[in-house]
């Protein structure tokens, strides 16, 4: 099974990371009007539900075993989400709009048509998705390049 942007071991965490430095530039000139704090969340953790995804790698960027079940009755977004909402649990405190707009985050931060479950209305969500499209097509091309 070959794979898109960040196949490969240390992938998801290259891509993570990629992402959230990405986030951090884009929200340079309109810090004032966003909630930073929600900006990190979604960057960094936006495809944790990918860890449920995949089995084991092979060599280069093919898979041992591949997508599980589990994951393509319920994709990433969804998974990631449900993740999430069980740690949320944790925290009684945590003012209830910023776990709804965490969660809008990790639901909206891809299109639909790829297992996104909504489309982005926060200004942070918007961002998330910018960058997260931003690191994937930069990955894509560098990849492809060096082929």
């Amino acid at each position: 099974m070959k794979g898109n942007h960040h196949f490969y071991r240390g992938g998801l965490l290259a891509h993570l990371h990629g992402s959230t430095k990405m986030a951090l530039n884009m929200v340079k000139e309109v810090k004032n009007f966003v909630n930073l704090d929600l900006i990190i969340f979604g960057a960094s953790l936006h495809d944790i539900g990918k860890i449920y995804t995949y089995h084991e790698w092979k060599e280069e960027r093919e898979l041992k075993s591949p997508i599980t079940e589990h994951a393509k009755m319920l994709q990433h977004s969804y998974l990631g989400m449900k993740l999430i909402s069980k740690k949320f649990e944790q925290y009684e405190k945590l003012d209830p709009s910023i776990k709804e707009q965490a969660l809008h985050i990790l639901a909206s931060h891809i299109e639909i048509s790829e297992g996104g479950l909504i489309k982005p209305t926060t200004v942070e969500a918007k961002i998330i998705r910018f960058a997260e499209r931003a690191d994937c097509m930069l990955s894509n091309y560098l990849m492809n390049r060096n082929m």
